[in-house]
C-alpha cells in the first residue's frame, strides 16, 4: 500500500443536478491469496467506472456484511475548500447479490 488507507484508484463521476439518477455499485472480493477482487460502477445503467486486481481480504471467511450510504469529500486536506453545497437525495435504495439493473420509469414503460 502506497497510502496510510490503502491504494487510492481514482473513479470520479460526476452527477447532474437537478434529476434523479440510478447508481449501481458492485463489489467482488478477492480469492483469499489472490488480487482478483474488484469495484464497478454504473450510472443509469452505462458502466463508468471500473477498478480490477484488488486485495480486499487474506481470510476466507471474512465477508460483506454492512453497506453504507453517506455523503463523503475526501477532498485536499483542506476543510476549507469543501464544497458548501453536499445535499443529495436517495430513494429505492435495493442491495442485491446480483445485478439487477435500474428502475425504468413509468413513462418508459416499464415498472417502477
Amino acid at each position: 500500500m502506497r497510502g496510510g488507507y490503502g491504494d487510492h484508484r481514482d473513479c470520479t463521476v460526476a452527477l447532474q443536478r437537478g434529476r434523479w439518477q440510478a447508481r449501481e455499485t458492485m463489489l467482488e472480493v478477492n480469492t483469499v491469496g489472490a488480487k482478483d477482487g474488484e469495484i464497478a460502477l454504473w450510472l443509469d445503467g452505462k458502466e463508468v467506472g471500473r477498478v480490477t486486481g484488488l486485495r480486499l481480504r487474506d481470510v476466507g471467511n471474512l465477508t460483506l456484511h454492512k453497506a453504507r450510504f453517506d455523503n463523503y469529500w475526501g477532498g485536499d486536506g483542506d476543510e476549507n475548500n469543501a464544497p458548501t453545497d453536499q445535499v443529495h437525495s436517495m430513494d429505492n435504495i435495493v442491495v442485491a447479490t446480483d445485478c439487477i439493473g435500474p428502475a425504468q420509469s413509468p413513462e418508459a414503460g416499464g415498472a417502477k
